[in-house]
């Protein structure tokens, strides 16, 4: 019948705070006739194919009296990848300057998304390529999407050069092939 209170924080079971769950901590106050309070903990996506792994709540310094029975409790986080489900992008066919490279990415289970960003291999971005960013969705039964890049013709004599693909972020399972690979050759005398 009287106002107490407990400190909690989160602490790593089998899970890593910060990659499997967001570190939490603070103060929980019982007034009067309060029997119960509750502490959440947000749990992390990743594309890791991984057994549950637990996270572990801590109570410490009651006061007003009060005294901890329990101090310790435990919560499962179970994963979202469906094992065998994965990504894989491809490497481009090479074009000449100006045109437009073409990535496929494969889906192989029930993964629904993956997240793709060009970067500069040897070629630019802004003067050999325009950048490019996304989210690819598969729908239904679909097994393939593609990306396209934009490739800038310009007017300076180079070695052919390479633009990259990178997979990031996938949802609903890993990611097998996580780079593809486009060449862009020169068309400059």
């Amino acid at each position: 019948g009287t106002a107490t209170s407990v400190n909690y924080a989160s602490a790593s079971g089998t899970a890593t705070s910060g990659t499997d769950f967001t570190a939490t901590s603070g103060t929980l106050t019982f007034l009067g006739s309060e029997t119960s309070k509750t502490i959440t903990v947000a749990t992390l996506s990743d594309a890791a194919t991984e057994s549950a792994e637990t996270v572990l709540m801590n109570l410490s310094s009651p006061n007003s009296g009060a005294t901890i029975t329990t101090s310790q409790g435990t919560g499962t986080i179970n994963d979202n990848v469906t094992p065998g489900s994965s990504f894989a992008i491809g490497n481009a066919t090479a074009v000449t300057e100006g045109g437009t490279l073409t990535f496929t990415v494969t889906r192989t289970g029930s993964a629904f998304s993956v997240d793709y960003a060009t970067a500069s291999g040897t070629a630019t971005s802004g003067s050999d390529f325009t950048a490019t960013s996304g989210t690819l969705y598969f729908i239904g039964s679909s097994t393939s999407e593609t990306i396209t890049v934009a490739t800038i013709d310009d007017s300076t004599h180079e070695s052919a050069e390479t633009v990259l693909v990178n997979l990031s972020g996938a949802n609903g399972g890993g990611i097998t092939v996580s780079q593809g690979s486009g060449t862009i050759n020169d068309n400059d005398p």
